[in-house]
Parts: C-alpha cells; sequence; structure tokens
C-alpha cells in the first residue's frame, strides 16, 4: 500500500495564516484521512537551550572522531618512518600506491552513504562505520606483505568514506 502525502496549502486560503506549519494529508488507497502529529511549540529561550543542549552533545564526539580520522590518514606516514619500507619491502612506487589506494574507496563510497544513510539512521550508520573503521585501523597492524597493506588501505578508505556524509546528514 503506498502512502500519497502533501501539504494542504488550499485549507488556509479563505484563513489568516497562523504561523502553524501546514497540517499533512494522507491518502490510503481511496480513503482520505489527517495525520495529527503537532509539535509543541516552543519560545526562542527554550529553543535556543535546546540547540545548545544538541551541540554539547554532539559536538565532543563529533570532534574526537575527526581527531581520530586525520590521526589515523597520518598514521602511515609515522610507520613508514619507523621502518615499514624495510618490513614489507616497498620498493619504488608502491608505497605511494598504498597511500592513494585509500582516496579511490574514500571518493568514490562518498555518494552512495548518502544513499545508505537514507535507509540507515545517522545514529546507527556513523557510529557503525566508526567501529567498523577502527577494526580496520586494528588489523593494519598485523600486516605482513604489500597486498595486505594495499587492501587493508582500501577497506580503510571505504569505511572512512561515510563519516562526513553521516556527520553532515
Amino acid at each position: 500500500m503506498s502512502l500519497l502525502t502533501k501539504t494542504s496549502s488550499d485549507a488556509h486560503e479563505g484563513e489568516g495564516y497562523s504561523g502553524a506549519p501546514p497540517q499533512e494529508k494522507e491518502l490510503h488507497g481511496g480513503e482520505e484521512g489527517t495525520e495529527h502529529s503537532v509539535a509543541p511549540a516552543l519560545t526562542e529561550a527554550q529553543e535556543t537551550k535546546l540547540w545548545r543542549r544538541i551541540d554539547l552533545r554532539l559536538i565532543p564526539i563529533i570532534t574526537l572522531m575527526y581527531l581520530f580520522c586525520s590521526m589515523d590518514r597520518g598514521n602511515i606516514g609515522n610507520a613508514k618512518l619507523d621502518g615499514l619500507m624495510t618490513q614489507l619491502n616497498l620498493t619504488g612506487d608502491k608505497f605511494n600506491i598504498a597511500l592513494m589506494m585509500y582516496f579511490i574507496p574514500y571518493s568514490l563510497l562518498e555518494f552512495p552513504s548518502n544513499l545508505v544513510i537514507q535507509v540507515i539512521r545517522p545514529s546507527r550508520w556513523v557510529p557503525g562505520i566508526v567501529v567498523l573503521w577502527g577494526l580496520i585501523t586494528m588489523l593494519m597492524g598485523f600486516v605482513k606483505t604489500y597486498p595486505q597493506l594495499v587492501g587493508v588501505r582500501v577497506c580503510l578508505g571505504a569505511a572512512e568514506a561515510g563519516l562526513y556524509p553521516g556527520v553532515a546528514y
């Protein structure tokens, strides 16, 4: 059964506009019904207090996620200085290819992650990808060969691709 929702601006034509949001009509098959969901009216001071409270809960967590994201991206440079090149026998452009392999899935999967957010709530999506991304980062410590390094970097780029769109949504 499909729902058809439309705003009823026609209902307010003869009346003075009271500042309340227009009610929505739902058509269920051939029957017409109205949805009665009215949000409580907040004063400007209450709304400001509510937004401040939301910001104080979300901004520190989002800041930590971005901090860990930037630390994670820069971590391979620290590993290179600590002997990654000799341990994995990275010669020529192999290190640069491993760096680049992160950004390919990262850039390709940002748009599809916006589509996934429409299905999975951001409150589930963002923590899920952060946990997945943390697991992949841990797995990077167990890499022993060049193909493993490239594979983990691809997985890391795929996991981190949904962070920015998820936070923005």
